[in-house]
């Protein structure tokens, strides 16, 4: 909702001019405004935000058409979880290369990951909350291998439906 300024606040406000009969113009513009609107509330919608207005509550805003029924919502997972798991992705990529992880596609590619995630697992459980070799969270480290695990899975469906 809009409220014009009082004539205290028009004052101040840069190019503003008032008539020789008390209505204020903004210099940029034709419109005045008289001056027993001063301090009232605008009654009219109003389509641009005038300088000799301010807003008593938050003007509505235009909301855009959205069809995200159905669509992941990402905002769910906690910022500070993908920033670490992030950090053990570029870990590995300097140790080994970007995409070494996908070669390890095979009969035991369970095994080897599920072994990595469970070795993170038990340190945790042993009250070791950093990997000594990385400095990272071995439960990044387990976000990481449980990452890959769903990634093997999701090429095995594809494999098996073609």
């Amino acid at each position: 909702m809009l409220r014009y300024k009082t004539k205290e606040e028009l004052e101040k406000v840069d190019n503003v001019t008032f008539n020789k009969d008390g209505r204020a113009k903004h210099n940029c513009g034709f419109v005045t405004v008289r001056p027993e609107y001063f301090g009232k509330i605008c009654q009219k919608e109003i389509w641009c935000y005038e300088p000799w207005m301010v807003t008593t509550k938050p003007l509505p805003s235009a909301k855009a058409d959205r069809y995200n029924e159905g669509k992941v919502d990402l905002s769910l997972i906690p910022t500070e979880a993908v920033v670490q798991e992030c950090r053990v992705w570029e870990h590995g990529a300097k140790k080994y290369s970007r995409d070494n992880w996908k070669k390890m596609w095979g009969d035991d590619t369970i095994n080897v990951v599920m072994a990595s995630a469970l070795r993170h697992m038990f340190a945790i459980l042993d009250g070791q909350k950093d990997d000594p070799e990385t400095g990272l969270p071995h439960a990044a480290h387990v976000r990481c291998n449980c990452a890959m695990l769903l990634e093997y899975y999701k090429q095995q469906e594809e494999k098996e439906s073609k």
